[in-house]
C-alpha cells in the first residue's frame, strides 16, 4: 500500500500496485469505524460484486486495496455505552458503489480501456 498510487473518493480509498500474475487481485480493508457488523459486511459484498462483475475481465494484472472510510464523527477510540447511538458509513446500493469505486480506479489510471455499460 505505500509503494502503489492511491485515490480517494467519499467513501473509499484505492491502492493500487501492478502485481506478477496474469490477472487482477482485490483486497478489502473495512474497519469497525465504519459501522457495525451487518454495515461492514454490505460494503464487502458490494465491492466484491462491483469488482466480479464489471472490473476483473477489464483491469491489467494489478492489486487493489479497498479501504471503507471511517464514518463521520466516528473517530473516537474505546467502547460505545450501550444506549449510544454511533454514526454508521451506509452503502446506498450497488450502482453508486461501481460509480465510486471505477471513478477511483480511472483516477490512478489502472484501466487500460473501459467502455460504457
Amino acid at each position: 500500500m505505500r509503494l502503489g498510487r492511491k485515490a480517494y473518493s467519499p467513501n473509499l480509498i484505492v491502492f493500487t500496485s501492478p502485481n506478477d500474475l496474469e490477472h487482477p487481485r482485490l483486497g478489502l480493508a473495512v474497519g469497525r469505524r465504519v459501522g457495525h457488523a451487518a454495515c461492514r459486511n454490505r460494503w464487502k459484498r458490494l465491492i466484491r460484486e462491483v469488482f466480479r462483475l464489471h472490473l476483473q475481465h477489464r483491469l491489467p494484472p494489478i492489486d487493489i486495496v479497498v479501504a471503507v472510510r471511517a464514518a463521520e464523527g466516528r473517530v473516537r477510540k474505546g467502547r460505545a455505552s450501550p444506549t449510544e447511538k454511533l454514526p454508521m458509513r451506509k452503502a446506498s446500493g450497488l450502482a453508486s458503489v461501481k460509480t465510486e469505486l471505477i471513478n477511483a480506479i480511472k483516477r490512478v489510471a489502472a484501466f487500460q480501456s473501459i467502455s460504457k455499460e
